[in-house]
């Protein structure tokens, strides 16, 4: 399939310029220029938190879906990358540079771009997050071009997931499943939701290096009952209900599952009883993870389905689409016109939050597939 590889998706991509009737594209959003070349370039989570989200790295996509990479000389991206030529700039110099800035890119930016794309009359951009500096060289590269937005053709294209995007989903789902069995050890009584946290993150440095964090929601007790949050020092105390709502990517695609576990007690027959009405709800919504389905018809069904068990309507999304991002469209919302499509990637999560049985979410992945969902995530329901 085309959307499997990078130069597939950047052919599919050539077709969009086409329709577009844009000479070419300026791809600035390091995710998508992952998404159309596989070149990693400022995604790395330990780089982002220490130097800051700064952009270095531009590719332009032609309407053949050729492409050319911009970047600096200190970027570790190795090997040739198909279909995509390379032309780096010194972004480290021992006499007058460490850190390259906004005016310094623009000025290599401008002259890249003019020398490939000078005669250009109508530039795709991501007009979600081209910075002005960076608009304004390609101006001066390209004069009198015009700039047309490409970022919603773009978000579009990454509805259906190739079988690539899905491996590195399947990954990501593994990590945060071994998650929920370190959580499952440390959430005890008297444990904070920090201390739960900390062993969570441990078990995913120690499994899968330094950048394998995860992150969600760790609430127990009445910060359930608010549906999640982050993790606090307030102490797990018996017969709590905590929820584990965990996020973690894995080759820049994320997965996003959630548990609930009762600490220090059997679970009581009101929490059971939730967790049957919660499963019955998931189920509805799972029936019609087909493509065609709209994502309000999806919420429809789980939110019935709870009421049917006595819990009211959902009081939030029923779902999502997961992906480069770990929520983007298609939304399981009442008013979510758009028709699931074959491989999107999508999570279904129904939830009540009540003093009895306390705060509840439960939620799996899965690949839209025309004979019916295919399932990522494996991780019993269970509240002990």
């Amino acid at each position: 399939m085309e959307r499997d590889t990078p130069p597939g998706r950047r052919r599919l991509f050539a077709a969009a310029l086409e329709r577009m009737d844009a000479d070419c594209a300026l791809i600035s959003n390091p995710k998508h220029i992952f998404y159309l070349s596989g070149a990693d370039t400022n995604t790395h989570p330990w780089q982002i938190l220490m130097k800051g989200p700064r952009l270095t790295s531009f590719l332009a996509v032609d309407r053949t879906g050729g492409g050319s990479l911009l970047l600096g000389t200190s970027d570790d991206v190795a090997g040739e990358i198909p279909g995509v030529a390379r032309r780096a700039y010194r972004d480290y110099d021992l006499q007058d540079t460490m850190v390259i800035y906004g005016d310094r890119l623009a000025e290599e930016l401008r002259r890249w771009f003019g020398e490939k794309f000078g005669r250009a009359k109508r530039i795709a951009v991501e007009d979600w997050h081209l910075p002005q500096a960076y608009s304004a060289a390609i101006g001066r590269a390209a004069p009198g071009a015009e700039l047309v937005g490409a970022s919603r053709a773009l978000l579009g294209m990454r509805a259906s997931k190739g079988e690539d995007e899905v491996r590195s989903v399947r990954s990501a789902t593994a990590m945060v499943e071994s998650g929920f069995a370190a959580a499952k050890a440390s959430a005890i009584e008297g444990a904070t939701e920090l201390e739960v946290y900390a062993e969570v993150d441990r078990d995913a440095f120690r499994r899968h290096g330094h950048a394998a964090w995860i992150n969600g929601d760790f609430a127990a007790g009445e910060g359930s009952l608010a549906g999640g949050g982050p993790p606090t020092r307030r102490r797990l105390a018996r017969g709590d209900t905590i929820i584990l709502d965990l996020h973690a990517a894995s080759g820049n695609y994320w997965s996003d599952l959630c548990r609930t576990f009762v600490v220090g007690a059997p679970p009581s027959p009101e929490q059971e009883g939730a967790l049957q009405a919660l499963a019955r709800a998931k189920e509805a919504g799972e029936r019609l993870l087909l493509p065609g389905t709209k994502g309000r018809d999806v919420y429809e069904a789980v939110s019935a389905a709870l009421e049917k068990g006595g819990f009211g309507v959902l009081p939030h999304h029923a779902g999502h689409g997961v992906g480069l991002d770990d929520q983007e469209p298609p939304w399981f919302i009442p008013g979510e016109e758009r028709e699931l499509q074959e491989g999107a990637v999508v999570v279904l999560e129904p939830g009540v939050y009540s003093p009895k049985p306390g705060g509840m979410r439960i939620e799996d992945i899965y690949v839209v597939r025309e004979g019916g969902p295919e399932k990522l995530s494996s991780s019993p329901l269970g509240l002990s």
